[in-house]
């Protein structure tokens, strides 16, 4: 005994709208909640046109049933897509978007800088041979207001640059050479930065669209004492990135170079490298 389907076309519409929940999985991976919307939603209209097949066939049993549930099925998907827009894509909400307490006294173990930082972070020493800094992370979810992590480092020049203006100046022409790459991966720019306690630095914006997820590093660089060449970079969610610019600027001027510190690489210091 067996069961003899014969030719009904709801059952063309039943596999069009299983290989639409499968372009929508795999389009939701490739280019985010818009392609699940597409995929989705031309799902749908499949689904319902396949009940409607299955109505005029009177395939109650197998037509409908699998369109219904193929009807599930999207709906789901398209909530799966509202959520990865909701946590990765839509900006944070103004309750969300409050600056931390700048209270927690950091620092170096090498005894470049000190700074004063966001409390209730978590802070990790960066040490290498010509530099020295400090990368730091919100502690908890509580915590976060749209940046992922910090970076602070700190070089000292060979040379103190005649004027720290010009330095950056040309700091940053160096850096806007760099090209993006065929496919459009990354967008870097660079535009001259007004320090609130005077002088001249250089924010750089450096955007990657990683598949569908846009990233942000948000980087002010500017010259301390004349001769050390200090870095304030935040990372995080492109959509989030409402406060980077002003934690960098809080951090960058709550920063002191130390004098008294043992020079790096063995008291050779290094050229500033562009």
């Amino acid at each position: 005994m067996g069961v003899q389907f014969g030719r009904k076309t709801n059952w063309i519409w039943v596999y069009l709208t299983y290989t639409a929940a499968m372009a929508s999985a795999c389009l939701g991976a490739w280019m985010g909640p818009r392609g699940m919307y597409i995929a989705s939603t031309a799902g749908l209209i499949f689904s319902f046109v396949g009940i409607i097949c299955a109505l005029v066939d009177k395939d109650i049993y197998a037509g409908i049933g699998y369109s219904v549930a193929a009807v599930f099925v999207h709906f789901l998907l398209i909530l799966v897509g509202w959520g990865l827009y909701v946590f990765f894509l839509k900006p944070l909400p103004d309750p969300s978007l409050r600056l931390p307490s700048f209270s927690h006294h950091y620092v170096d173990p090498e005894g470049l800088f000190e700074l004063t930082g966001p409390a209730g972070w978590e802070y990790v020493s960066i040490v290498s041979a010509d530099e020295s800094g400090v990368q730091l992370h919100p502690a908890s979810r509580e915590d976060y207001m749209g940046i992922s992590e910090m970076e602070v480092m700190v070089r000292r020049l060979d040379v103190t640059p005649p004027s720290p203006s010009q330095f950056l100046k040309k700091m940053a022409s160096s850096l806007s050479q760099r090209k993006a790459s065929g496919k459009k991966m990354f967008l870097f720019t660079t535009e001259p930065a007004e320090l609130l306690t005077g002088g001249e630095g250089l924010w750089s914006t450096l955007d990657i669209k990683k598949f569908w997820l846009p990233l942000r590093q948000v980087a002010l660089f500017g010259v301390k004492n004349k001769r050390y060449f200090c870095a304030v970079s935040a990372s995080g969610l492109k959509a989030h990135s409402t406060l980077a610019r002003v934690v960098c600027m809080g951090v960058y001027e709550k920063m002191r170079v130390l004098e008294h510190f043992p020079l790096p690489n063995g008291g050779k210091p290094v050229k500033p490298q562009m």
